[in-house]
């Protein structure tokens, strides 16, 4: 039998899951008060370093988030001449107004059929398809639990005090690029990244589900909100997510991203927008 899980640096995950190691320096910084009502660009430069930083200031910007050795960086102004004033500068190769998009379709509750409930040491784990697919059981009987590992979830938001993952999220690391909420706050009754963080290490309790890796660490990314998010939120997760900690990023070992999103034919995608997505 071909296990799935090891306990660094490889996870199965149900859902999506990319795998992003970059050792890089990064740079976070609050957006200035009221930013929600500001409009967010993407730079791309060579590297991101002082040259930058400047010319977004003197643009009349501020720079929320840069990544030094990818070059890439998300900066607010209310300005209407920001963009042409930055790029005038010469320290950027490409700029453009970021995008927000519906990532995620809206959902619909349904009710379970009890039924259909079969008793065992996790209320609902005869019902968990995705654990028997994998043979779960056998890898756990081996040891492999995802002890040790580190898997950021860059969704929604998170509610970390839910009984199957509480003490399972790293709640220092874990951040949001949506400006004005945290990182376990989202709307609604059901959290999408909830969910996936469950399907991905929901705690062996006795209560509810158990994740395939039951013993990882939780990151919590928050880059959408109500299912919706900018291109520049979710590059920024993306990089904090994958640089290590020692660097002022999350650490993570497996990043994990269950988003998609459908665009009309012949819509036009900012090519800096596009060129920064890893």
């Amino acid at each position: 039998m071909t296990h799935f899980l090891k306990r660094k640096p490889l996870l199965f995950a149900a859902l999506a899951v990319a795998a992003i190691i970059v050792a890089a320096v990064l740079v976070f910084r609050p957006a200035p008060a009221g930013a929600q009502s500001f409009e967010t660009y993407v730079f791309t430069a060579n590297a991101w370093g002082p040259e930058q930083d400047a010319a977004v200031a003197a643009a009349g910007g501020n720079v929320t988030f840069s990544h030094r050795k990818s070059g890439i960086g998300i900066a607010s102004s209310a300005s209407p001449d920001f963009l042409s004033l930055a790029m005038a500068s010469g320290a950027f190769k490409t700029g453009a107004q970021d995008m927000m998009v519906g990532w995620q379709p809206p959902t619909r509750e349904g009710g379970m059929i009890e039924a259909a409930v079969t008793p065992g040491d996790e209320t609902f784990v005869n019902l968990m398809w995705n654990i028997q697919a994998v043979e779960a059981a056998g890898a756990w009987a081996a040891g492999y639990t995802g002890n040790g590992v580190r898997v950021a979830v860059i969704d929604g938001g998170i509610y970390d005090t839910h009984i199957d993952l509480a003490g399972r999220v790293d709640t220092a690391a874990s951040k949001s690029f949506v400006p004005g909420q945290p990182f376990n706050n989202d709307t609604g009754t059901f959290w999408h990244a909830t969910h996936v963080a469950g399907i991905i290490a929901a705690k062996d309790n006795g209560i509810g589900t158990i994740g395939i890796a039951p013993e990882a660490t939780i990151i919590g990314v928050k880059v959408l909100h109500a299912g919706s998010g900018s291109f520049g939120a979710v590059i920024s997760g993306i990089l904090y997510a994958s640089t290590p900690i020692s660097e002022g990023g999350a650490g993570a070992d497996i990043i994990n991203m269950s988003l998609g999103a459908a665009f009309n034919r012949g819509a036009e995608i900012p090519e800096p927008v596009c060129w920064s997505l890893p």
